[in-house]
């Protein structure tokens, strides 16, 4: 029996091949990947007003027969933006800890707090009576 020559029968479409992967579940995981990461990313947006990134990819692993089998798995990961948090600002201590006192500063000597008692007026001579809620003169 004779070899057979392989034939260059051109390009066909990759879309059309992915949906094929797994009955279709390639295509639809892909897909959802895709959505998902569209929805974070114009929330990311909205949220912190400026440009950001993501990424999706679709990993093939194929593997060949010489019978003409192929066998293909595929892989669908999303890397999504991060969540913007806000930071904090510490010291540390000599002994390693963590500190929002700075420990090379000072106290003023005789600093206490006052608790008032009664009515307080400001330089406008609005009354405050301490629940949140001015008061007449």
């Amino acid at each position: 029996m004779a070899k057979q020559e392989a034939v260059d029968e051109g390009a066909r479409s990759a879309t059309r091949f992915i949906e094929q992967v797994a009955d279709g579940q390639c295509n639809a995981d892909l897909s959802h990947a895709l959505h998902k990461l569209g929805l974070k990313l114009a929330s990311e947006c909205r949220q912190r007003n400026d440009k950001v990134t993501g990424e999706v990819s679709l990993r093939l692993k194929i593997t060949a027969e010489p019978s003409g089998l192929v066998g293909v798995i595929y892989e669908v990961n999303a890397k999504e933006p991060k969540n913007r948090t806000s930071g904090s600002v510490f010291w540390l201590t000599k002994g390693g800890n963590f500190t929002t006192d700075n420990p090379k500063q000072q106290n003023l000597p005789g600093i206490r707090e006052i608790k008032i008692i009664g009515e307080v007026r400001d330089v406008a001579g609005v009354a405050n009576d301490n629940d949140g809620t001015e008061g007449g003169v």
